[in-house]
């Protein structure tokens, strides 16, 4: 058949056609390409938070490693620390605030930058791992939590008083972003006599 034989309601058809396979297949490329962006944002957060995770267990792992081989208990210090001393672990019970809810929970930004001064910073040479890939070395803050005693009798003086003494370890790391944080806490029990 010759284009000259074709009933004229059939010339163009295949144009038509073809532009309307062009269009469907346009929008199927179009949200293919939105559903492969949205899982690689989403594989980016996931690492990123991640990465915030691990670098907040090393700082709980940094402060534990501070406590364990110690022999002779710490002094606790007022929280915050003055500048003339040197301060490690803090007694939430002799401060104004309370290190980990008025510091890093507070929705104030001075507060969470003076935990931020108040913590330690996280020391490569404790455990000779580095943190690659992080946005800030992860911190730690240790608070003492008391004293439990062994015994419930009174009366015996501080000579005889065993017992353990409980710290709180609250680290903050961040991931690839500053965006990224996590913050983790454990409570460590340690015996000195």
């Amino acid at each position: 058949m010759t284009r000259a034989s074709l009933p004229l309601a059939n010339r163009g058809i295949v144009l038509v056609t073809t532009l309307i396979l062009l269009l469907i297949m346009s929008v199927l490329g179009i949200s293919a390409l939105r559903a492969t962006t949205l899982e690689e944002r989403m594989s980016g957060n996931w690492r990123d938070r991640n990465l915030a995770l691990q670098a907040a267990e090393a700082g709980l792992r940094a402060g534990e490693r501070f406590i364990g081989p110690l022999t002779v208990a710490p002094t606790p210090h007022a929280y915050p620390c003055s500048a003339d001393q040197t301060c490690e672990v803090f007694d939430p019970a002799d401060s104004s605030k309370r290190p980990t809810e008025d510091g890093l929970m507070s929705a104030n930004a001075a507060d969470r930058d003076e935990w931020a001064e108040q913590s330690r910073e996280y020391d490569r040479n404790d455990d000779g791992r580095d943190m690659p890939g992080v946005a800030a070395l992860p911190r730690h803050l240790i608070e003492h939590r008391g004293h439990i005693r062994d015994h419930l009798v009174t009366g015996f003086g501080s000579a005889h008083e065993t017992g353990r003494d409980q710290y709180r370890i609250t680290a903050r790391g961040t991931g690839q972003t500053a965006v990224a944080r996590s913050v983790l806490q454990s409570l460590y029990i340690k015996r000195y006599n």
